[in-house]
């Protein structure tokens, strides 16, 4: 069997990286990787130390995020799709960044098809709209989940187009402030 591999292609936002993963495909079906220490630390992907793992189930036209955590409990995360597609969306929300990325923003399409993955450093909302029904999402976490330090913006406040009239989106996530309540 060989071994699945990984290529590092670099977006527009500091430190958000797209991970286009290999897979091992055969008669039996398909056997793939989605995180190796090594190979991510080769890449010059920072050495995190993920604490958790989650998933999402969503329909189409679900629209989750925009979401970020506050210190102790900032996050590296590491999304891939293991059933159907997102179009996945990152926001700066660092007023401090050296390079005025405050508010700039960046997407990517991950399906299980595309075989993409996305690593988010600290700094970023994250959000995410589902293109499929039964779309599954797994979120590589480098902090474990609290509640009192997670918070978001709402999803419509820095510009980006979701191409979408009538969006499923939670209560809570429909309340979020806009971007520019950042302190």
């Amino acid at each position: 069997m060989g071994s699945p591999s990984f290529k590092r292609v670099n977006t527009s936002l500091e430190g958000v990286i797209i991970l286009e993963r290999d897979n091992y495909i055969d008669n039996r079906g398909l056997i793939g990787k989605l995180f190796n220490k090594h190979t991510f630390k080769e890449l010059g992907i920072s050495n995190v130390e993920y604490q958790e793992c989650l998933y999402s189930i969503s329909n189409k036209d679900c629209i989750r995020g925009m979401h970020y955590e506050t210190k102790p409990y900032e996050n590296i995360k590491l999304i891939s799709v293991i059933q159907g597609a997102i179009e996945d969306v990152i926001v700066s929300i660092d007023k401090n960044s050296t390079n005025n990325n405050f508010g700039k923003y960046t997407s990517v399409e991950l399906s299980s098809e595309n075989m993409k993955s996305l690593y988010v450093p600290k700094g970023y909302a994250h959000g995410f709209k589902a293109l499929e029904n039964n779309t599954i999402v797994m979120y590589l976490t480098s902090q474990v989940y609290s509640s009192k330090h997670s918070f978001g913006i709402h999803y419509n406040s820095f510009g980006f187009d979701w191409n979408i009239t009538n969006p499923i989106i939670s209560e809570k996530d429909q309340g979020l402030p806009p971007l520019d309540s950042i302190k």
